[in-house]
């Protein structure tokens, strides 16, 4: 998983837990827009602030990763507002060997999907703001904007749906194979 910063003199005194090979993280690096590699080679088109690397077998990718875990702070204070959430890349592995190189981010300015197949219910227009008011305002704060700490209750809300491959339902999210 490979980030950017909003700003990049957060990166001074940047801590990543738990430290490197403590499994399932293998390996992590902060270098402000020289991150771009992975142990076992893998590369991603653009350079990065900082990567978390994942697997079962230490300083590599190998192995599957069902759930992992991971936490940044700074000796200078970290905030979520300090992390790019809109410029992220991920490297998935396929059971057939190959790699992808997922990119994209969190835009907060997207407009929600026009689907109802999605956790958005179909709502459309003014981006987040319009689908939290539809789907969270009354969970968390009751404010029309989330806020740092309604992002964050989401990271620990059940996601329900059928993990791909298997048709078995699953209520703690989907299984991906992590490098």
């Amino acid at each position: 998983m490979f980030f950017n910063f909003a700003n990049e003199a957060k990166l001074d005194g940047l801590n990543f837990f738990p430290d490197e090979n403590a499994l399932p993280v293998t390996g992590h690096e902060a270098n402000a827009n020289a991150v771009n590699q992975l142990d076992d080679g893998a590369t991603v088109p653009e350079n990065f602030d900082a990567m978390v690397q994942f697997g079962q077998v230490p300083d590599s990718t190998d192995g599957t990763v069902n759930a992992a875990n991971f936490t940044l702070w700074s000796d200078a204070g970290l905030s979520l507002e300090d992390i790019d959430l809109s410029s992220m890349s991920l490297v998935v592995s396929n059971p057939d060997g190959s790699q992808e190189v997922l990119e994209g981010g969190y835009d907060p300015a997207a407009a929600a999907s026009t689907g109802t197949g999605y956790a958005n219910g179909g709502v459309t227009g003014d981006g987040l703001s319009n689908w939290y008011d539809a789907n969270l305002a009354d969970q968390f704060s009751g404010s029309s904007e989330p806020g740092t700490e309604d992002i964050m209750a989401l990271m620990n809300q059940p996601v329900g749906g059928t993990m791909p491959g298997t048709g078995a339902s699953g209520g703690t999210g989907e299984i991906y194979d992590l490098a």
